[in-house]
């Protein structure tokens, strides 16, 4: 069990969550 190497993939699926609401955010105000 590497319960470290699961919390490294949570944060970079967060990251990228994030990174895709913003992209989504900057389309939405570009309109």
């Amino acid at each position: 069990m590497s319960s470290h190497h699961n919390f490294q993939q949570k944060i970079s699926a967060c990251l990228m969550f994030l990174m895709f609401l913003k992209r989504g955010e900057m389309m939405l105000h570009e309109y």
